[in-house]
């Protein structure tokens, strides 16, 4: 999965860079495209930067732990560890959601007519 998340991060990070182009900006169909696409990344993009926070916070209150001999700060680094374990969990789920692949006809429109019943 991590694997995966790298993939997305790394192709939004290009995405971004691509609009900054300036050459992209003539090509209006590209333009657009671009912008779609990192619109749909978004998302999963702001969940993977979160995980990623909450992974370094549960690896630095593991040094505590370890290296610590403090009792207050022993404390405060499982309470850190609790929460940073419980969040992982929780964006684990969002994440497995997010990265479910879409329906092809989510962005086309459509007409619904609604009609009195005969």
């Amino acid at each position: 999965m991590l694997d995966k998340l790298q993939h997305i991060e790394d192709n939004y990070n290009e995405l971004k860079e691509k609009l900054m182009d300036p050459n992209i900006a003539a090509d209006n169909k590209e333009m657009i495209r671009v912008s779609k696409e990192i619109s749909r990344l978004e998302d999963v993009y702001q969940l993977i930067q979160t995980y990623k926070k909450y992974q370094t916070q549960l690896t630095e209150a593991k040094e505590i732990i370890n290296d610590t001999k403090d009792e207050d700060m022993i404390t405060m680094a499982k309470e850190e560890r609790y929460e940073a374990e419980e969040k992982i969990k929780d964006l684990e789920e969002k994440l497995k959601i997010a990265l479910l692949p879409t329906d092809p006809n989510d962005d086309k429109n459509i007409f619904l007519e609604i009609r009195p019943a005969a």
